[in-house]
């Protein structure tokens, strides 16, 4: 395999972060400095270290789905020194190891993420070819008419370019200081950045509060509190892969 693959399947960083890394000079085989992604490597005879530490691929992956409380950054570390959703889980709930959050809630945004140390399947799920659902609900500060809605399902133009249909339905939430605003279950298949906050005010209204509650299959079942967390058993794994991913 590559010295890119290599270290992605170690679960380092995505693979651009990796590409950046390997660049850098920080990626030694047999203790020679290697530059080159495309390298190949033999995780069974060489040695492989990364700022003198040995990177070897781990036994077996975890997967947790975490139900991110707003405040926290969607990243591993932040230059700024804010708290991220692995501080978060770090501090709170002992776990420890290169996990990494797969996509991205911005600060504000509660909701539903995976977190895993498995790179590969971080790329994969990523990945707009897969075209994996997501559904948030969305406090808004204004109501929005029919014309709207439809112009949301059918795709609205951001940046100069046309998003993907969107499937809304009208719902309610009952949460303090919100009771009684508009609120709508948004179900997306991109993970364009603000997306859903971007895609309500194309049509003139704001989003107050975010959730996201699915990802695939996944939901907030049993992390329904903010901060709560569980981890993926094995047999949601294998039924979300052979779904999205035509494993098995």
């Amino acid at each position: 395999m590559t010295l890119q693959y290599y270290l992605h399947r170690c679960g380092l960083a995505a693979r651009r972060k990796v590409n950046a890394i390997i660049e850098g000079g920080r990626v030694r085989v047999n203790g020679v400095v290697v530059r080159d992604f495309w390298a190949p490597v033999d995780p069974e005879k060489d040695r492989i270290t990364v700022d003198g530490a040995v990177c070897a691929l781990p036994l077996g992956h975890r997967y947790y789905l975490f139900h991110k409380p707003s405040g926290l950054i969607t990243t591993v570390s932040d230059p700024q020194g804010r708290p991220t959703v692995i501080d978060y889980v770090r501090r709170v709930h002992g776990l420890s190891g290169p996990l990494h959050p797969t996509g991205r809630l911005d600060k504000e945004t509660e909701g539903l993420l995976i977190l895993t140390d498995d790179g590969d399947f971080t790329y994969r799920i990523t990945h707009p070819s897969h075209e994996i659902p997501k559904v948030y609900l969305a406090v808004l500060q204004s109501e929005i008419g029919h014309e709207q809605i439809l112009l949301l399902e059918s795709g609205v133009v951001i940046d100069g370019v046309k998003t993907a249909k969107a499937k809304l339905s009208e719902t309610r939430l009952e949460k303090r200081g919100f009771t009684g605003r508009p609120c709508w279950r948004i179900t997306i298949h991109e993970g364009k950045k603000r997306q859903v906050r971007r895609l309500f005010e194309s049509v003139g209204s704001r989003v107050v509060y975010l959730r996201r509650d699915q990802i695939g299959p996944f939901t907030l079942e049993g992390i329904e509190i903010p901060g709560q967390i569980r981890e993926i058993d094995e047999n949601e794994l294998e039924d979300f892969r052979k779904a999205y991913f035509n494993d098995g």
